[in-house]
């Protein structure tokens, strides 16, 4: 296939461990601006998508919540437009491409078992990490806080509010099992190109719609990994120089054609995010249509971002912005639903005349679609302020965690199995009614992903040096 360089990550964009243990800091130390303003944009899009349909009424203390997409149908079209996870999936796999395959070695040769184990062992562990530990505050808050405040609120409503402040988890629980798959889409990739292996995970994607329509019990959660794999082989695609701007505009064109044909012809539903009670869900699990949606999506973003990479860094009002966005997109995103129920919680028990005022409009009026924006930009200034009050611990269990040497390879496939189930279940269930599975997986994942034993190990011999 022939290449265009502006494709080609010039620089990778986070630091990774060699299976020696190196930095590849010295070999790359610039960060490709593209990658970093679509990463910040698909999780800032996705936050405030989750503020805009966020339908709250509150009257005479008494909370009705529902969401925008259940109550007025005519926006489920517009569910396309902010559903953009896929570039995030996409864009961090145009970084990690680059180093895997170096770090793998010949891309046409055999990788030794010793050598593929290492490479992958290194990769998984560190990105479990850096995804599993800045959420255990956002875990430890709703286990801990949850029951302590379930007397002011009720035990109920406080298990709906832990369920959907804990929603945004889910993108991790996918994001590490994606992560597990990477290294062995590099080196498929390296060796029969990206139409293969994405044409057979469509198919695939194709083949679990049917069988879960069919009443196959569970068969549907195969999905979220192959599905969120797409995006991710194409990326990977990127990242190895394999693809021009011209296929993935051709690519891009195809899919959006197949997914509007779907919804035309085989009867799939026109939301490609989450509906309460649709007789059939795009989201969870996800579907063939989202599958398609978010190729063409994907395929956009990298076709258009690294056209900003010179845009983006020509003024330093400008990268300022980037390195922001990029410093606080997480964390607002992981803390945004916390931020809202936060909000709707002051405004059950404190005097907050503008909030009550805004939050006791009637829903879709005129005056609702007028006032909505004040309710999101509390929401987000409330989230900031809870990001700032957990800043210290967060960066303290951090730079904890980076100082223990990374685990062994058994250790990591069931941390990140673990860790991804754990996350899973917090996600459906909430912490409500004494479920402990959930955030007792996610403390086991993260002891096995910091080889405590090692360290201590490396002490004592320096101590007796």
């Amino acid at each position: 296939m022939s290449t265009t360089s502006s494709l080609q990550p010039a620089a990778t964009a986070a630091t990774s461990t060699r299976p020696d243990g190196a930095s590849h800091d010295a070999d790359r130390t610039a960060r490709l601006r593209w990658v970093d303003a679509v990463r910040a944009a698909s999780l800032l899009v996705v936050v405030l998508g989750h503020y805009l349909i966020a339908v709250v009424v509150l009257r005479d203390d008494d909370v009705t919540v529902s969401a925008l997409l259940d109550i007025a149908p005519w926006t489920h079209p517009v569910t396309w437009a902010v559903q953009v996870m896929a570039c995030f999936f996409a864009v961090g796999a145009v970084v990690a491409a680059p180093r895997l395959a170096d770090d793998l070695g010949s891309s046409t040769g055999t990788v030794s078992g010793s050598t593929f184990r290492s490479v992958w062992r290194a990769h998984v562990a560190s990105r479990a990490r850096q995804l599993v530990v800045p959420a255990l505050p956002l875990l430890a808050l709703w286990v801990l806080g949850g029951p302590a405040v379930a007397g002011l609120f009720g035990a109920d409503l406080v298990g709906v509010a832990s369920q959907a402040a804990l929603v945004p988890l889910w993108f991790l629980a996918v994001y590490l099992l994606v992560q597990a798959l990477l290294p062995m889409a590099v080196r498929v990739v390296q060796r029969h190109g990206a139409l293969r292996p994405i044409v057979l995970l469509l198919a695939a994607a194709g083949a679990v719609d049917a069988l879960h329509l069919a009443g196959v019990p569970f068969v549907g959660w195969l999905n979220f990994p192959i599905v969120w794999m797409i995006p991710s082989t194409l990326g990977v695609a990127v990242g190895l120089g394999s693809l021009d701007t011209v296929r993935l505009w051709r690519a891009g064109a195809a899919a959006l054609v197949v997914a509007l044909g779907l919804v035309a012809l085989a009867g799939y539903p026109v939301p490609v995010v989450g509906v309460t009670d649709a007789a059939r869900s795009n989201n969870s699990p996800p579907s063939l249509l989202l599958a398609v949606h978010g190729l063409a999506y994907a395929c956009t973003a990298l076709s258009v971002g690294p056209r900003l990479e010179a845009w983006l860094g020509r003024t330093a009002t400008r990268r300022r912005a980037l390195a922001v966005a990029g410093r606080w997109s997480m964390a607002v995103y992981l803390w945004h639903m916390t931020g809202l129920v936060a909000l709707v919680a002051l405004a059950v028990r404190v005097d907050l005349p503008v909030i009550d005022a805004v939050l006791a409009v009637e829903p879709l009026t005129t005056t609702w679609w007028l006032v909505h924006p004040v309710q999101m930009a509390a929401a987000l200034v409330v989230t900031l302020v809870v990001i700032a009050l957990v800043s210290r611990p967060s960066a303290w269990l951090l730079r904890r965690s980076a100082v223990h040497a990374l685990p062994g390879t058994t250790r990591t496939v069931v941390a990140t199995l673990l860790a991804s189930g754990g996350i899973a279940d917090v996600v459906l269930h909430g912490t409500a009614d004494g479920r402990v599975w959930g955030p007792l997986a996610l403390v086991v994942a993260t002891v096995l992903l910091h080889d405590v034993r090692d360290e201590t190990r490396s002490s004592r011999r320096r101590s007796r040096t």
